[in-house]
């Protein structure tokens, strides 16, 4: 089909195009229809009316859609095969539930927007994208298949759970637009998250968080509750306002960490794995049961006493960098390497178990 004015319309039945078509004008009106598709569709001018709430893109054959504008839709069904947006133009919002569960089933996106409102069930098959702007605001369940979510802007909200198949997330900057509980089999790793007023909770110690670049705290009710999940930050970590609560898991900070404000930090029984410095100036820090661990030499100024359980050197120095910062462990220190070093200038050091010192020591 080639359409170029005039208009194809439907009212609640199905418009079925085997062969596809070229659309450069007209009006194709599928509101409240079934658009079904057998191969490739193309549409550079012209216009398509859809709706998330009433209209279904069907496919019986793989193919490309080509739109110079969004298309939005109710449902989409697959039927075991593969959809390619072929333009950055292309992009698809899905009002309803999508389920990928047939090898073929596939939406390869590339840098096309696609915003899944809806429930994700993937079981097979799976999305492919590539510097796209990704919205998946309805929940994830992964049994299965690939999401290849690479380099892209992705936002994100409900309850995720991953219990197979693959997530990929390389160098992509997330957000969480609501409440969110993610529940992993195997680590995320994105380059940013931003919780903005929201909750993140970690659902399980295997639902490890990696972020490759900086992150920040800075809003009243943002709360990142990572459980028995390990956390970890590459970049500088600024903790202004909310909570960070872990229970048993490792919170590891590999440069700069600035905790002011209100900020709340509660620690439980978990590693606190810190490099470079670490500064507070407001908040409170909940860590009498956990352990302070280094990843590199680490400088520590605070405004207030800091008391550990236990406390790992790990063949590196740590510095009190004022008379504020008096440092407290419950539990007995070892010292067995020449770079295991406690400076403690003017800060004063309790130790109530015992001091083992084979190399290195305290000044």
């Amino acid at each position: 089909v080639r359409l170029e004015d005039g208009a194809i319309s439907s009212t609640g039945g199905f418009v079925y195009l085997e062969k596809g078509g070229a659309q450069l004008g007209g009006l194709l009106d599928i509101t409240a229809s079934t658009l079904k598709l057998g191969d490739d569709y193309s549409k550079s001018g012209g216009t398509i009316n859809s709706s998330e709430n009433g209209t279904t893109l069907a496919l019986t054959d793989n193919l490309t859609l080509t739109s110079n504008t969004a298309l939005p839709l109710q449902f989409l069904n697959l039927n075991d095969n593969t959809l390619t947006l072929g333009s950055e133009t292309s992009g698809l919002s899905v009002g309803g539930p999508t389920s990928l569960d047939q090898i073929n089933e596939k939406i390869i996106s590339n840098s096309a927007s696609l915003d899944l409102k809806g429930l994700l069930s993937v079981d097979n098959g799976g999305i492919i994208s590539d510097n796209a702007s990704l919205k998946f605001t309805g929940g994830i369940i992964q049994k299965g298949g690939i999401l290849k979510l690479n380099n892209a802007q992705l936002e994100l909200g409900g309850e995720i759970s991953k219990t197979g198949g693959i997530l990929q997330t390389l160098d992509t900057e997330t957000t969480i637009s609501t409440d969110t509980k993610i529940t992993s089999d195997s680590e995320l790793s994105f380059k940013s998250i931003d919780l903005g007023e929201n909750t993140l909770e970690l659902g399980s110690a295997s639902s490890d968080l990696v972020v490759s670049s900086d992150f920040s705290l800075v809003e009243v009710n943002a709360y990142l509750k990572t459980g028995d999940a390990d956390l970890s930050v590459a970049g500088n970590v600024n903790l202004t306002k909310g909570k960070l609560e872990s229970t048993s898991g490792t919170v590891r900070f590999r440069k700069t960490t600035v905790q002011s404000g209100s900020f709340e930090f509660k620690l439980g029984g978990s590693i606190l794995s810190l490099g470079g410095k670490y500064t507070k100036t407001g908040g409170s820090l909940e860590s009498s049961s956990a352990t302070l661990s280094l990843n590199d030499n680490t400088t520590i100024a605070s405004d207030a006493a800091i008391d550990f359980n236990q406390l790992e050197l790990d063949n590196h120095t740590l510095i009190l960098a004022n008379e504020n910062t008096d440092l407290q462990i419950s539990s007995a220190v070892n010292m067995d390497h020449p770079n295991e070093f406690i400076i403690t200038g003017d800060a004063d050091l309790t130790l109530i178990s015992t001091l083992n010192i084979s190399a290195g020591g305290v000044k």
